[in-house]
């Protein structure tokens, strides 16, 4: 067996027999059971052959921070996978749920004007809904947007950014992504709610799922009247945590919403948000149709006759450098990978298809 090869099957063998003691002390060990890929109807070879082509097209970290669930189970684990780290990108995952449980509970409605919640809106943005800021098509522009990308990090953030400026193009006629626009539907959603965002998924998302407080935190900007506005997107302001405890939440997308017989977040909400909600720019057949902030991959794998097909629920939420959480709800799978901050291939949308299509063709069909 090569030896990369064994590397990636050995971790999942170990694990069954509990004898790794990293595995059995780590946050998620007390979350989520583990199996050997076949007590969950998996080819244990397919699946190790699918991750070692995908750790090598990605480079840098490989598999290391890998995690791989499913049907509930941990069947594959990297050795890293436990190491914390900002996850630039991927709080927009965490975003799209919390705004899922507001809806849920009633503190506004998608196709609310969020200038209803947030004044600043009113004059430059009075139609803007919640729905356009999910969906990428508000054409928000703030004072971020006024800083040179290459800048953007070179600087310390702005105390608050959240002063709008002439809108790029009118809402809800072209998709765009924009983390600006992303957190100041986050600022008028929490005005809204009463509470922040950190504060929202603690109480209802992430202490059930038993995220860890210790390898998990959430930063924010603090407003004037003790308001705390979380960093959705990600570029400023953003989650700190690790593999392990991304894992849970990519569970509990993959499962709809459902934890153990507990619906946290609801099922009606998390088929919208995996479904088409703006489409592609045109005639860019590469890039990937929009949910709710998350990426419709299954959809985007029937579009290019140059890819296999996914399940058309598929979903991905997708940051810089091959960060990504991946979801299969008819699978009942969800995978974590993260970099490590060493140089690697910008490897996109392509190679995860065929990542997720190679653990596809391990499923044991009954």
């Amino acid at each position: 067996m090569p030896p990369l090869l064994s590397r990636l099957i050995l971790p999942a063998l170990y694990l069954s027999c509990a004898v790794a003691t990293a595995w059995s002390q780590s946050s998620l060990a007390r979350a989520l059971p583990v199996a050997t890929p076949e007590q969950v109807g998996v080819d244990g070879a397919k699946l190790a052959k699918a991750i070692e082509v995908y750790a090598k097209a990605a480079g840098g970290a490989g598999a290391e921070r890998m995690v791989v669930v499913r049907q509930g189970c941990v069947i594959w684990r990297g050795a890293m996978a436990d190491q914390v780290q900002p996850v630039r990108g991927l709080p927009k995952v965490i975003t799209s749920l919390v705004f899922g449980v507001l809806v849920d509970e009633g503190k506004f409605a998608l196709d609310d004007p969020a200038a209803r919640y947030e004044p600043r809106l009113a004059e430059l943005y009075p139609t803007v809904t919640f729905r356009h800021f999910l969906t990428n098509t508000s054409g928000y522009r703030g004072i971020d947007d006024l800083v040179p990308h290459s800048e953007l990090f070179s600087k310390p953030p702005l105390e608050d950014p959240f002063v709008p400026i002439e809108p790029k193009f009118p809402a809800g006629t072209q998709f765009e992504l924009s983390d600006t626009a992303i957190v100041m539907g986050v600022l008028a959603a929490t005005r809204a709610a009463g509470e922040s965002f950190e504060d929202v998924f603690w109480s209802r998302v992430g202490g059930p799922i038993g995220v860890d407080r210790e390898r998990f935190s959430w930063g924010a900007y603090a407003l004037p009247g003790g308001i705390r506005v979380n960093g959705g997107a990600g570029h400023f302001h953003g989650i700190t945590t690790n593999a392990d405890e991304l894992a849970k939440v990519a569970v509990l997308l993959a499962g709809d919403g459902d934890w153990n017989g507990r619906q946290l977040v609801s099922r009606r909400y998390l088929q919208a948000a995996t479904e088409v909600q703006a489409d592609r720019p045109k005639p860019d057949p590469k890039y990937v149709p929009g949910g709710f902030i998350f990426r419709t991959l299954g959809v985007h794998s029937r579009l290019r006759l140059d890819l296999p097909d996914l399940p058309i629920r598929a979903t991905w939420g997708m940051a810089s450098k091959n960060t990504s959480i991946a979801f299969v709800p008819e699978w009942s799978l969800a995978v974590v990978r993260l970099s490590d901050g060493r140089p690697e291939q910008g490897i996109g949308s392509e190679a995860l298809v065929t990542f997720l299509s190679g653990i596809g063709a391990a499923i044991k069909q009954p």
